[in-house]
């Protein structure tokens, strides 16, 4: 009984060695290992218990072995996250898979501002036709006609006029002596005309005005249709006055001359002609000035004219002064 009790307690003990191999394998195949398995070596029976070893071996294999399952690593993503990157992965591999210098691939776009280019004083007329030299619009022979308005504030000249005006018509020419640049030079000449008349104290009176002048012309060309100018004019002024007098029905005439001068400056638009400096055609201005008027006093001395009755007397009004603001509008001429 003793030696029966050894032998088994021996036959257990070498089943328990030959089971607990393929015990833990069958463990480690159902959950992932982070490293492959190593492969498990049998071990050899024991000397002196193989017959019972060999006896007992079929009864000891667990015929429930699961079948050995490949290791997966822990970091493995999950099936839905593998098909979520799997269309992103693609897209990269794809692009990657493109060639450097593809056909293919579309050139790289330049964004270019556009920048005007710097204009040439020449070209800095638009208009067709202008080449940018003033020519014949600068330099040039000139006809004007013109209504010129004095603002005349003396008192003796109200017993000729109902109010202050003294409307002249005015006539005048010259030409361009000198030229630089945008800067001209021309001489003038003009002569005016006038008149006005009332009824004074039962006696008709009227007043006649001749101005003739000369004097220089300055010009500066902002534009080939448009300059401004200053004027100075030097000259004479005649003066004739005459009085109706109703008590021995005869004419008291009155005759004198002044120093006159103009001091004026305006501006001239030019409405027609061609663009072309260069050709030396017909052109129409207009102009309009302003300034002042700087007249000697006039003594009104008035005698009998020609066919008075010889009971006529002599009748002396004073000194009459036409200095007065000037105002004019005049067409110009030029060729």
């Amino acid at each position: 009984m003793k030696y029966f009790t050894r032998f088994g307690c021996a036959s257990l003990g070498v089943l328990g060695l030959l089971g607990a191999p393929r015990w833990a394998r069958a463990q480690d195949a159902g959950a992932p290992a982070e490293t492959p398995a190593p492969t498990p070596s049998t071990p050899a029976p024991a000397s002196g218990t193989s017959g019972a070893a060999d006896d007992s071996a079929p009864a000891a294999e667990p015929a429930a072995t699961a079948p050995e399952l490949p290791a997966q690593p822990a970091s493995e993503p999950a099936p839905a996250e593998t098909e979520r990157q799997q269309p992103a992965a693609s897209a990269q591999d794809s692009k990657g898979a493109k060639p450097a210098g593809s056909k293919s691939e579309a050139p790289a776009r330049t964004w270019q501002i556009p920048v005007a280019a710097p204009s040439n004083t020449e070209d800095s007329e638009a208009v067709a036709g202008f080449s940018g030299k003033l020519g014949s619009h600068q330099d040039h022979w000139l006809v004007w006609l013109g209504i010129r308005n004095d603002y005349v504030r003396d008192a003796t000249y109200d017993m000729f006029a109902d109010d202050d005006a003294l409307t002249v018509f005015s006539v005048g020419g010259g030409r361009t002596v000198w030229v630089s640049g945008d800067l001209s030079l021309a001489a003038l000449g003009l002569w005016e005309i006038g008149a006005r008349s009332a009824e004074t104290r039962g006696n008709d009176m009227s007043l006649r005005v001749q101005r003739f002048e000369l004097g220089p012309e300055l010009r500066y060309h902002f534009h080939y249709r448009f300059y401004g100018f200053g004027r100075l004019g030097l000259g004479a002024q005649y003066t004739h006055a005459t009085i109706d007098d109703e008590l021995f029905n005869g004419e008291l005439v009155s005759n004198d001359w002044a120093f006159a001068g103009d001091l004026s400056g305006g501006a001239a638009v030019e409405l027609f002609g061609p663009p072309s400096g260069e050709q030396r055609k017909p052109r129409a201005w207009f102009v309009a000035e302003a300034g002042y008027a700087l007249v000697t006093n006039t003594t009104l001395s008035f005698s009998p004219g020609s066919g008075a009755p010889e009971r006529a007397a002599s009748e002396e009004l004073g000194e009459l002064d036409l200095s007065a603001p000037l105002f004019r509008l005049a067409v110009l001429c030029t060729y």
